[in-house]
């Protein structure tokens, strides 16, 4: 049902009408003109990776109650345990006196590949597939990098892809899609920065599956058209853009935070996505636009934050069995407010 702006809670906190500031992806400069002061977005820096834990000594001395038992058996009765048994003892539980199990968690592993790092453009090919991105990577003005079908990236920790005024060729395939990920092995949500892009040149990104990004893709005074994608487990944000005009068709958006942002003087054109177990899906932030078709939103926190000063259409899209449908700060639609009943 719509509720007012004050209930959603569990939504990052957004100031009117101040203009945003994209969640930190590094971005460059440029000479667009100026918006409103920005807004706050969540940190996007990457954790760091688990400290071990020292391990017990593998053998341990047993408890004192049954050292004195022990010392009360008479010497001829007596009978020392074989080397065998000692050699079995878990080590001790010294808050309790009694025995655990060694349950350390190993660090996770990162990843091997092809060292790549600093300026890129060109082609990255898949013989030389995957990649570990050690540093960050950056297509400067006027450059072009395309990647090619079946490419992986493993992203270190502090680093991502920063498409500063050049242009981004994502060339995936159904059969072969690219893949931009965590280098370790066992990836958690902000281990790499994500890709930026910024600049006249529109990225054309198609059958890439992005995840454990702080923001998965982040565009600011650019332009992008993405399709068959998928987009999950970030920290911050799936798709961001301000100042932008992006188009996404045939996208799939999971496990983020915010799947996808339409912030100020954004223009977004949303068809067959679909948005899943997200905390929101879409936040159409003042003076966005976004019009949405043909997409599913369902099993989100909240499925719609919409913002005060904004345009927002829906066509032909379920919003259903989301914890909230709609949280809006301006009356809606009635054909917006008729699609989530179901929530």
């Amino acid at each position: 049902q719509a509720a007012a702006p004050a209930t959603a809670a569990p939504v990052p906190a957004e100031t009117a009408p101040a203009a945003e500031a994209a969640p930190a992806a590094n971005a460059p400069a440029t000479n667009a003109p100026a918006a409103p002061a920005a807004e706050t977005a969540p940190a996007t820096t990457a954790e760091a990776a688990p400290e071990t834990t020292a391990k017990p000594d593998s053998v341990a001395a047993a408890p004192a109650a049954a050292e004195q038992t022990a010392a009360t058996v008479p010497a001829d009765t007596a009978q020392k345990a074989p080397d065998s048994t000692v050699a079995a003892v878990a080590p001790a539980d010294s808050a309790t006196g009694g025995f655990v199990a060694d349950t350390t968690t190993p660090p996770p592993t990162l990843l091997e590949g092809t060292e790549i790092a600093g300026d890129i453009h060109g082609f990255l090919k898949l013989d030389k597939s995957p990649y570990l991105a050690t540093d960050m990577l950056i297509v400067s003005p006027n450059m072009s990098l395309v990647v090619e079908p079946g490419v992986i990236i493993y992203f270190k920790p502090g680093t991502g892809l920063q498409v500063n005024k050049g242009q981004l060729v994502i060339a995936g395939s159904a059969v072969s899609p690219v893949t931009f990920r965590s280098a370790y092995d066992r990836p958690k949500a902000g281990d790499w920065l994500g890709v930026t892009i910024t600049g006249d040149q529109r990225a054309e990104i198609r059958n890439v599956q992005i995840s454990d990004a702080a923001v998965g893709i982040a565009v600011e005074n650019g332009s992008m058209d993405i399709k068959d994608a998928k987009i999950e487990n970030t920290s911050v944000r799936g798709v961001y853009a301000r100042n932008a005009s992006i188009a996404v068709s045939d996208v799939e958006f999971k496990n983020n935070p915010v799947a996808l942002q339409v912030a100020n003087y954004a223009n977004a054109i949303i068809d067959r996505a679909t948005f899943e177990k997200n905390k929101v899906a879409i936040m159409n932030s003042e003076l966005a636009e976004a019009h949405v078709s043909s997409s599913k939103i369902e099993d989100n926190e909240v499925g719609l934050l919409n913002m005060a000063n904004s345009l927002i259409t829906f066509n032909n899209t379920e919003i259903t069995k989301n914890g909230q449908g709609v949280s809006s700060a301006e009356v809606l639609a009635p054909e917006i407010i008729e699609r989530v009943k179901g929530n």
